[in-house]
């Protein structure tokens, strides 16, 4: 053996260097030498060797043939003498040695390999030997008490378990299957089974072909996994649903000679307790069939002896878990796994948990937690359930768990009451979003109410006058009539009135569109107070009218920043029908993007032309086509499928609701909403589409 290391102990050097050449001349590793025994045996832990050399004749406080038995029997290494002459003394401690090899000097190399290697081979039988026959024994007894943990384990499964041979004839049939097909004995499965027992596919008419199932799929070694099939008889007249799974038993030539069936009752997705009786006769046979329904199971399956160590740990238990069997104790089950109650948060104690009451001798039945571990880093929900597993004589010999992974469920749940509550939380925070923008045009319109009233210059120059007149009460006519500054009081008084009169007229105009938008704060109050009455809030609008009356609400900011509103109605319907509060709520929140946009890019200092506002309504194929164009900072690509999220925004004092409440109506009503942009700078269209079978009236 080529890779061989060996460990040289001697202590004259010469013979040492000898030794060592002719060794790595024929390809051994020399891993180091030593000059006693005792160094050598301190130096086997960390250097391993596969042999020991050792000089017959070592002068030491041990004595060759002392560290040569300590080393065999203390480490089971192979040890040869090295011996440098023949005399009786020497014939003497061979004969004593007995189990250990020999080489003598000269060292020849031929003689050395063949020494070597045959002693290497002698005692790798030897040792195969012994450790075959004490494995037997051990796997003898381990088989016997696995049969018995198997045994139990089937007796508190809920699936149901049939062993059929491929002719029909049943060779094995647990009692819950009866609380499946009814009272009636089931017999051989011969052609009219399926009719008997009234066995059906999903579609509850088509029977099911039993016999020709075990005479094709089966017989050539295929598995049937997770069939659904129905159950309708004279004991079953409601009828049951069911899953089953069929694998196929070999044989040792690898010819099927029958087939497990693995059946479960899904009426009402629980299992049912179900009690295995054993009948095989042969333990390897029962320890083939035990394992093939434990590898095809959905369910994990836990085992351990009465020291809760673990005997049982199916494939579905290493899946949902996590891990595979650990070398824990019971104590540690809990930390080790990850074990906590359903909060995800509180720790699941060890001496609670299924398996470690079972093994105290109760059961229990259902046991929801939480899993989480490094290999589960998410989590899972189980479903437990746990029975104590007892010898012949009733003492108590360990326990057995079966779990389900109920994620789905309690996630389901979860999710259910999560989306009721944020439900609730986006329609507050959209009508609360809604009323902002119409309460912030109120706001503008008070603004500019208070510029006209508080700050007005014409009150200033009705004073002067007034001021003037005062001081020539008593020469008022020879005031006006000589005096040039008198001369200029009726022209002045004039055009003082006719001033006023165009900022009454201003005024005026300012106080119906805050009046306007109060009424819209109300309508959209009133739209979410009768939110469930669709049929109230459905009607004609004339939509050009609608669309002014948008721009309307929000003339001020316009005004204030010089935008040119475009307006395009012409080839498209001049009425339609909508819910006219959302309809005109969804305008708002366009045109107001579309001027926090300009704004934006104003302030980028990249504004090189008019901002400009278009709003464009026309027929495009079956849908009612509304664009909102304007000429703002844009969108980047990445953000074009982002930015009707709940909550999304690229401004410092948005909400993120204004474009996503936009995109729920329009998807509410039937439509679609596309952004479209080339980018940063560039502009945006916001284009809703309506289909026109549904609001053209």
């Amino acid at each position: 053996m080529a890779d061989t290391k060996i460990l040289i102990v001697e202590n004259t050097g010469a013979l040492d260097r000898e030794i060592e050449n002719r060794l790595k001349t024929l390809g051994y590793t020399v891993c180091t030498s030593a000059s006693s025994g005792a160094q050598a045996i301190e130096e086997i832990s960390e250097m391993q060797p596969d042999m020991v050399m050792v000089k017959l004749g070592l002068e030491s406080a041990m004595s060759a043939v002392e560290a040569a038995e300590e080393i065999y029997y203390q480490f089971n290494i192979p040890v040869m003498f090295l011996i440098d002459s023949i005399t009786e003394n020497v014939l003497e401690k061979i004969k004593r040695a007995g189990v250990f090899g020999h080489v003598f000097k000269p060292f020849d190399a031929n003689q050395l390999y063949l020494g070597i290697e045959q002693y290497l081979h002698w005692h790798h039988d030897i040792t195969k030997y012994e450790t075959n026959e004490v494995q037997s024994n051990k796997t003898i007894s381990e088989l016997r008490h696995q049969t018995q943990l198997m045994k139990t384990v089937f007796d508190s499964m809920y699936d149901g378990i049939v062993v059929l041979s491929l002719a029909g004839e049943i060779l094995f049939i647990n009692p819950s299957i009866r609380q499946l097909f009814g009272t009636v004995p089931l017999g051989e499965l011969r052609s009219e089974w399926s009719e008997r027992h009234g066995v059906f596919y999903p579609d509850k008419e088509t029977r099911l072909p039993i016999d020709q199932i075990l005479s094709t799929h089966l017989a050539q070694g295929v598995a049937i996994r997770d069939e659904e099939l129905f159950i309708r008889n004279e004991q079953r007249t409601e009828g049951v649903h069911i899953r089953a799974s069929a694998i196929p038993l070999f044989d040792e030539n690898q010819k099927a000679v029958a087939c497990v069936c693995v059946i479960r009752d899904i009426t009402k997705d629980k299992l049912a307790t179900i009690q295995l009786e054993q009948t095989m006769q042969e333990l390897e046979n029962q320890v083939q069939l035990t394992n093939t329904i434990f590898n095809s199971m959905g369910d994990g399956v836990i085992a351990v002896d009465a020291r809760g160590a673990f005997k049982i740990f199916n494939p579905s238990a290493e899946r949902i878990l996590g891990n595979d069997p650990l070398d824990t104790s019971p104590d540690g089950w809990s930390k080790n796994y990850g074990f906590f109650f359903p909060d995800r948060v509180t720790p699941f104690p060890s001496d609670e948990l299924a398996l470690a009451r079972a093994l105290k001798g109760e059961s229990s039945d259902e046991v929801e937690m939480f899993v989480r571990n490094p290999k589960v880093p998410e989590g899972v929900f189980i479903s437990i359930s746990g029975r104590p597993l007892y010898a012949d004589d009733s003492t108590e010999k360990g326990a057995v768990v079966v779990f389900r992974d109920v994620t789905h469920r309690v996630v389901a749940e979860e999710a259910l009451t999560q989306a009721f509550a944020q439900g609730r939380l986006e329609i507050v925070e959209t009508i609360l979003h809604n009323i902002g923008n119409a309460i912030n045009s109120v706001i503008v319109g008070i603004n500019v109410l208070h510029e006209h009233l508080v700050e007005n210059q014409l009150i200033y120059r009705f004073s002067a006058l007034t001021d003037m007149i005062k001081a020539h009460q008593e020469d008022w006519v020879d005031y006006i009539k000589n005096d040039p500054k008198g001369q200029q009081i009726l022209p002045f008084l004039i055009a003082l009135a006719t001033d006023f009169a165009d900022q009454n007229k201003k005024v005026a105009e300012t106080l119906e569109r805050v009046r306007e938008r109060v009424t819209h704060i109300v309508d959209i109050i009133r739209t979410q107070r009768s939110d469930n009455q669709s049929s109230m809030t459905w009607k004609n609008i004339d939509l050009r009218h609608t669309i002014l009356s948008t721009v309307k609400l929000q003339q001020d900011s316009i005004d204030k920043r010089g935008i040119q509103v475009h307006i395009d109605c012409e080839y498209a319907p001049q009425e339609i029908r909508i819910q006219e509060s959302q309809f005109h709520q969804m305008l708002v929140n366009l045109v107001k993007n579309s001027i926090e946009a300009i704004d934006e890019r104003i302030q980028s200092d990249r504004f090189d032309e008019t901002p400009s506002i278009s709003i464009k309504a026309y027929i495009n194929e079956d849908f009612l086509c509304l664009d909102v164009a304007d000429n703002g900072i844009g969108i980047a690509q990445k953000n074009l499928k982002l930015i009707f999220t709940a909550g999304y925004t690229t401004k410092q004092s948005g909400t993120g609701l204004g474009l996503h409440s936009s995109a729920n109506f329009v998807i509410g009503s039937g439509g679609k909403i596309v952004p479209l942009s080339q980018g940063i700078g560039k502009g945006t269209t916001i284009r809703i589409m309506l289909r026109c079978s549904s609001v053209i009236p």
